[in-house]
C-alpha cells in the first residue's frame, strides 16, 4: 500500500512480511532538483558500496540508486518524476510531512560517520557519545541514531503544522482507541513539540511540531554536547 498526506505519490510504503514483527526494512531520500544522480551513485561507489541502480523502480519515482546502510537498512535516493495529480480528502489527522526516522544502532559512531561522509548529511547535535541527531535540510534532525545492544527502528516521526493540530491530533488518535506513551511535551534537543504512540503493527510513531531550523546560510552554527 502507497499511502500519501500531501503532494507526494507517497511517503510510506506498506508491505506484507513474513515475520510477526513489524520493521523499517529501507529509507529514501530526495535529490534536489539541480542534483545529479549519476554523480551521486559515482561518490557511492568510490566509498566500497555496492550500489543497484533502477528506472521507474515505483509511481512517481523516474530514477534511484539503492544500498545498505552499516545496521542493514537499504537507502534508496532518487529523483523525483512528476507530481502527483490527485487530491486527498480531509479526513484524519493529515500530517505536513514525514519529518525523521530514529534507529537504535550497535555502532553509533561509524553510523553517523556513514551517513555523514557518504549521504551528506551533517550533525547537529549529539547528547553524550550515544545519541546523534543529524540532518540534511534546514530540519533540525532527519535521522536519529541511538546506540543499543542491537540494530532496530526506534520510531517514525510525522510533522504537524502547529499546537492546535497536535490537539486535534491527540483527541482524533484517543477517539479510536490509540494511546498516548509519552507527551504531549517538549524536547531538549531539537526544542519541537511531541507525542509518542503506538501504531497497530507495534511501531512506535511520533508526531511533532515547532522543530529548530538550521539554515548555515543564515550566520553561524556549532553542534553542541548535550548532557544525557
Amino acid at each position: 500500500a502507497y499511502l500519501a498526506s500531501t503532494i507526494d505519490h507517497h511517503s510510506v510504503v506498506l508491505l506484507k512480511g513474513g515475520s510477526d514483527s513489524a520493521r523499517c526494512v529501507r529509507i529514501g531520500f530526495q535529490l534536489g532538483i539541480d542534483d545529479d544522480i549519476d554523480a551521486f551513485e559515482k561518490q557511492t561507489a568510490a566509498h566500497g558500496i555496492k550500489t543497484v541502480r533502477k528506472k521507474n523502480p515505483e509511481p512517481s519515482i523516474a530514477d534511484m540508486v539503492s544500498f545498505e546502510d552499516p545496521k542493514g537498512t537499504v537507502i534508496e535516493v532518487f529523483k523525483r518524476g512528476e507530481l502527483s495529480q490527485q487530491k486527498f480528502s480531509d479526513k484524519g489527522i493529515v500530517p505536513h510531512k514525514l519529518g525523521h526516522g530514529a534507529f537504535f544502532v550497535k555502532d553509533v559512531k561509524a553510523t553517523t560517520d556513514f551517513y555523514c561522509n557518504v549521504l551528506g548529511f551533517r550533525v547537529s547535535d549529539w547528547m553524550g557519545d550515544f545519541f546523534s541527531f543529524l540532518r540534511c535540510g534546514t530540519d533540525h534532525h532527519t535521522i536519529n541514531l541511538m546506540r543499543a545492544d542491537g540494530d532496530r527502528h526506534f520510531h517514525t516521526a510525522f510533522e504537524l503544522r502547529d499546537w492546535g493540530h497536535m490537539l486535534t491530533a491527540c483527541d482524533h488518535l484517543s477517539l479510536r482507541g490509540y494511546k498516548l506513551l509519552w507527551g504531549p511535551g517538549r524536547h531538549g534537543i531539537g526544542h519541537n513539540l511531541f507525542t509518542y504512540h503506538r501504531a497497530p503493527n507495534g511501531l512506535i510513531t511520533e508526531l511533532f511540531a515547532q522543530l529548530d531550523q538550521m539554515n548555515e546560510e543564515l550566520g553561524y552554527f556549532e553542534p553542541r554536547p548535550w548532557a544525557p
